[in-house]
């Protein structure tokens, strides 16, 4: 061994006797424990959760009821998930990771998230602090608030999420997976603006309203809800009057509003008393389904789905394969009521694809649709 060696041999052993020294002194500081929470592109951890943005507390988090706190938070900042991170792939401000890390958000004064400008045409995930690598790439999906989990937001303040216009994919406010519920109660108000996309809606999940909460979706051109909103029995809903068929507000009681009488299955369009004629022409029945993989019509990697035919309150039938089983991504095809059956081809051989078929009646130009068929799924061949 020559004398660098020797000498830096010497250096690391006193190094590590040093360090032996130091640990026996005093103990070794437990690394911050993840919760399985990012929010304006910081992941919560332990060591910050007391004031994530390290703004002065704006955001704050309490794992032991999985609560997060906003105070006048202004959030904008994205980070971009993954399949492997549990969500559905694409970015989103307030992303939920754990297993029920996120089930109550209390609100206080006004808070607000909001994409950047640009964001949609494939900018960067710029997070707010180094607690989280910053990814750039362009954004297929985009969402305020993902979660697989149900939410409840309550407290006396405010909150506005807003999305921007997408060219492609989906944008929306809220994305809850498997059709969780938003539950809104207390005082709370929210408010939901999804911009422009070829998929999404203000939500993807369920609505339940309760106490003196108000709360308003708009999905620009396209549908608010997917699915009509809950509410609980001490909660009379009013609808804003005149507002948009897709632009519903909702409100325990206020003057100048009419009541919330009638719903549509997929949309809060039929808000008016006399659409409440449509809901005896709605499809009644779920469609019965069957799959044909690897069609000898169109050889590998496609698929023929197979319907029962509906005889009433039907002109025609809906169906989407996707690779998702929540469907955020798919495949939409419409035929009319004389098809018992249609198909898709060109699909990854090897690859798992789910499929749901649904019926509609044509009235007045309206489609109003019926209940999906339970989910199939097969392997593409």
């Amino acid at each position: 061994m020559n004398v660098k060696k020797r000498i830096l041999g010497m250096g690391l052993v006193s190094a590590m006797m040093l360090g032996s020294i130091a640990s026996a002194a005093q103990p070794q500081a437990q690394a911050a424990a993840d919760y399985g929470l990012i929010v304006g592109g910081v992941k919560v951890r332990s060591a910050n959760a007391s004031d994530v943005l390290k703004d002065g507390g704006s955001v704050k988090y309490d794992a032991a009821t999985a609560t997060l706190t906003l105070d006048n938070a202004m959030l904008s900042d994205a980070y971009m998930f993954s399949e492997s991170d549990g969500v559905a792939s694409g970015s989103a401000i307030i992303g939920v990771t754990g297993k029920d890390a996120l089930k109550t958000i209390v609100l206080k004064g006004e808070s607000e998230i909001n994409y950047p400008g640009g964001v949609g045409s494939g900018a960067s995930m710029v997070p707010a602090s180094g607690d989280a690598a910053s990814v750039s790439g362009e954004a297929v999906s985009m969402y305020g608030i993902l979660s697989n989990s149900d939410i409840t937001i309550k407290g006396s303040g405010s909150f506005s999420i807003s999305t921007p216009t997408l060219a492609a994919g989906s944008t929306e406010a809220v994305y809850l997976a498997d059709t969780k519920t938003l539950t809104i109660k207390g005082k709370a108000s929210v408010s939901l603006y999804s911009g422009a996309s070829t998929e999404g809606n203000a939500v993807h999940g369920n609505v339940k309203l309760s106490g003196t909460s108000v709360f308003s979706a708009y999905k620009e051109s396209g549908i608010a809800l997917a699915v009509a909103p809950v509410f609980t029995k001490k909660y009379t809903p009013y609808l804003s009057a005149g507002e948009a068929p897709d632009n519903v507000e909702f409100t325990k009681k206020k003057p100048g509003r009419k009541k919330y009488t009638a719903y549509s299955y997929v949309s809060i369009k039929s808000v008016y008393k006399e659409d409440a004629e449509l809901e005896a022409k709605r499809p009644e029945k779920e469609v019965i389904v069957s799959l044909i993989p690897n069609y000898e019509s169109w050889g590998s990697g496609s698929c023929y789905v197979e319907w029962k035919q509906l005889s009433t309150n039907c002109t025609g039938y809906q169906y989407d394969f996707s690779q998702y089983s929540d469907f955020h991504t798919k495949i939409r095809q419409n035929a009319s009521k004389k098809y018992v059956g249609g198909g898709v081809s060109g699909l990854t051989v090897g690859k798992t694809y789910y499929v749901r078929v649904r019926a509609y009646n044509k009235v007045d130009g309206k489609k109003i649709y019926g209940k999906w068929s339970k989910v199939k799924s097969f392997v593409a061949e």
